[in-house]
């Protein structure tokens, strides 16, 4: 995907829970395209292209259930590191989990997002089953939704604002092939997943499901009306 872009200059990841450990030693390094850190020195190295050279600068920003960021975890860079609170968003409450996995990426050739299950740890990317999804942005749809998912969790940090806004489609909406969907959208994922699809079948594999889960599947027929 990095390749694709001919390098990268702006680079959003969210998870639930991280390993700093493992976003410093992995995914920084990969954001450069250049070897998994082993030490220190190379960790030195790594940040200050990462955040001081301005030829090689990128714009890193990591979000996280705050309640899942270990706070005595050793640091070796830079990378800002963004506890979310779920309940400082309209429609949350203090039960809410700040759970997607998403990965924006930026560079001289385009943008593309990521999403799918993995967290940022070492677990989620090497020992378990997960699954993730990469698409190019092309559409003024696609970098708005993009923009309204990161938006709200920009707020929360330091920065206050967003510092970037979508950039314009000089060619109208070329297509648009595929959606992002978020909780930070008026609509409902239930609604726009069955926003005129009348589904024969829906299966879904999970570690974890509802504790009611009669009540959901009741929620989910009427949605659906199937």
């Amino acid at each position: 995907q990095i390749s694709e872009l001919g390098g990268v200059r702006r680079a959003w990841l969210t998870s639930f829970n991280i390993n700093i450990e493992f976003i410093e030693r992995y995914i920084l390094p990969a954001l450069v395209e250049q070897d998994p850190i082993k030490d220190r020195m190379a960790a030195e190295e790594l940040h200050h292209r990462l955040f001081v050279d301005p030829d090689t600068q990128i714009d890193v920003q990591i979000f996280a259930d705050r309640r899942m960021i270990g706070r005595d975890d050793a640091k070796w860079t830079a990378v800002p590191i963004h506890g979310v609170s779920p309940r400082l968003f309209n429609g949350f409450g203090e039960q809410s989990l700040f759970h997607p996995k998403v990965i924006y990426l930026e560079g001289p050739r385009g943008a593309i997002l990521g999403a799918g299950s993995a967290n940022l740890t070492i677990e989620g990317w090497s020992r378990q089953q997960e699954c993730y999804v990469f698409e190019k942005v092309i559409s003024q749809a696609q970098f708005e939704s993009v923009r309204t998912f990161f938006e709200p969790l920009f707020k929360q940090t330091p920065l206050g604002t967003l510092p970037w806004s979508p950039p314009p489609i000089q060619h109208g909406n070329p297509g648009l092939t595929w959606e992002f969907v978020h909780s930070f959208q008026e609509s409902a994922f239930l609604e726009r997943l069955f926003d005129g699809v009348n589904p024969s079948d829906l299966v879904a594999w999970s570690p974890y499901f509802a504790g009611d889960l009669a009540r959901f599947l009741n929620v989910i027929r009427e949605i659906s009306g199937s």
